[in-house]
């Protein structure tokens, strides 16, 4: 007789609805301008829960970027920079703030609204967002890169859709980022002087006071 094993989503109910969640967003920047700012930050992901013993458990970000309507005049490559932030006491500005809402839940209606307050989430439009008041780790946690396109005849493709910043292979054992109160992330960019490109982020995370990991007892 064969064994089969299956993986299945945390039941809401083992937490209840009041205390457990399971979200996920996508946001759109506008088209960023020629000659953005070196680290400029394009996405920011602040946790400052009103329940403040509540977890953040990042599972997964990932991004695409595409030329816009100028292409870029040398084959300099484009980075983005995947970074935790720590101390974040004050939420940055500029931008759109990106409200998750309550229907980006990723299971029945039971489940309840994230507490990732509408500020706390932003991207950019044409620059960099305001920082506000944070400690930002080093090193980067992820970085990426990508020659830029010279001329129309190339493709404008700059990142492939579904180009991952990070990716927590749990059932590899591989550790989810948690981010506890006033913690958070952000994507920041250095790109060539010319050109302009826009870029999409797309962030699958849960929320609850605790969570449960596999052990071998």
């Amino acid at each position: 007789m064969s064994l089969r094993r299956y993986n299945i989503p945390i039941p809401a109910a083992k937490y209840g609805a009041k205390d457990y969640g399971q979200y996920g967003v996508s946001a759109l920047t506008g088209i960023i301008a020629a000659g953005i700012t070196n680290d400029a930050e394009l996405f920011q992901f602040r946790w400052a829960p009103a329940v403040t013993t509540k977890i953040a458990r990042v599972r997964r970000i990932s991004v695409a970027a595409a030329v816009s309507t100028t292409y870029f005049a040398a084959g300099i490559p484009l980075e983005l920079h995947l970074s935790k932030c720590t101390g974040w006491s004050v939420a940055g500005s500029g931008g759109a703030a990106v409200d998750p809402g309550a229907a980006n839940k990723r299971g029945p209606s039971t489940m309840k609204a994230t507490e990732v307050a509408a500020n706390d989430m932003r991207i950019a439009t044409t620059a960099g967002l305001t920082a506000g008041t944070k400690t930002i780790a080093t090193p980067t946690l992820r970085s990426i890169i990508s020659g830029a396109p010279i001329t129309s005849s190339l493709s404008g493709q700059i990142f492939a859709p579904d180009t991952w910043l990070f990716n927590a292979d749990q059932g590899a054992g591989e550790h989810p980022m948690e981010l506890a109160n006033q913690e958070g992330l952000i994507i920041t960019t250095r790109a060539p002087g010319t050109g302009t490109w826009k870029l999409a982020v797309q962030v699958e995370w849960d929320e609850a006071p605790s969570f449960p990991y596999g052990n071998n007892r």
